[in-house]
């Protein structure tokens, strides 16, 4: 059983209870970061070399995997490029390529040939805001996840990469990241 299809199916035997009792907590906009400092530019921080750490936690808080993330970054002045190489605890590995397009207002658009669509996100303060359509093939069907990115700046050298996973509005899966700029 995969990954992923593990998450789901015990997802799935708590989606309706959860579908029933779960009450919109409204999570803060971007704009609540906006006098937070250090101030972040994805153009600097993501500029070169970065590793990363990271997580994976299924509906109910367990850790289900763990993995590494080799990055690549090359950014101009309103495009840019994110090369992540991903090492999984049980060997497997993943790549994802993203092409950026970066507004004036720190708003841009992301793609990758995951992505349904074009990643949406926005930059304010020491935050990055970043919501997706992430598509995966489990057991040989694809399937659309919607990606909730939270990132935070906390110096030059770190940042902390908060994720939901959600599929049909609930969360199935939670991402914990963190990124090390290699200097």
């Amino acid at each position: 059983m995969t990954l992923i299809s593990s998450l789901l199916g015990g997802a799935i035997l708590v989606l309706l209870g959860l579908a029933l009792s779960v009450s919109g907590c409204a999570s803060p906009s971007i704009s609540a970061y906006k006098d937070q400092a250090p101030k972040v530019d994805m153009r600097e921080y993501f500029q070169g070399k970065l590793v990363a750490v990271g997580t994976i936690q299924d509906y109910s808080g367990k850790v289900v995997s763990r993995f590494t993330a080799d990055i690549v970054g090359n950014f101009e002045k309103d495009k840019g490029t994110l090369n992540e190489e991903f090492t999984f605890d049980d060997g497997k590995k993943e790549t994802r390529n993203w092409s950026f397009d970066i507004a004036e207002d720190g708003s841009f658009t992301g793609s990758a040939h995951d992505v349904v669509g074009k990643a949406t996100g926005k930059q304010s303060g020491n935050a990055i805001f970043m919501n997706y359509v992430l598509r995966r093939t489990i057991d040989g069907r694809e399937m659309e996840f919607s990606m909730d990115d939270r990132l935070y700046l906390i110096n030059d050298t770190y940042m902390m990469n908060q994720t939901k996973m959600r599929k049909f509005g609930i969360t199935v899966a939670e991402l914990n990241i963190a990124f090390h700029k290699v200097k």
